[in-house]
């Protein structure tokens, strides 16, 4: 399972250090686990509603979101506005 997919983190708590990406997989939308280790950016490219780009590997409790990109990086303006960049 090594194709890339897109999606959105809907949820991270920073504490525990995981989180869930919604993402599509063809039809349908799904949520897949995801652990701070796996974000290729560190800590401080994690953000809820960030888009990302990931794969799907397997660790023991079944499938997870790894080698996790950013995938558009929102950043405030001067105006104060948000963008994509």
């Amino acid at each position: 399972m090594s194709n890339i997919h897109k999606g959105k983190l809907k949820f991270y708590k920073r504490a525990g250090g995981f989180g869930f990406i919604e993402y599509f997989d063809g039809k349908d939308k799904k949520s897949i686990y995801t652990h701070v280790s796996q974000f290729v950016g560190g800590v401080q490219s994690i953000k809820e509603g960030q888009l990302y780009k990931f794969k799907i590997g397997q660790n023991e409790r079944g499938e997870i979101a790894t080698e996790v990109e950013v995938l558009y990086a929102k950043t405030k303006t001067n105006t104060g506005t948000t963008s994509d960049t």
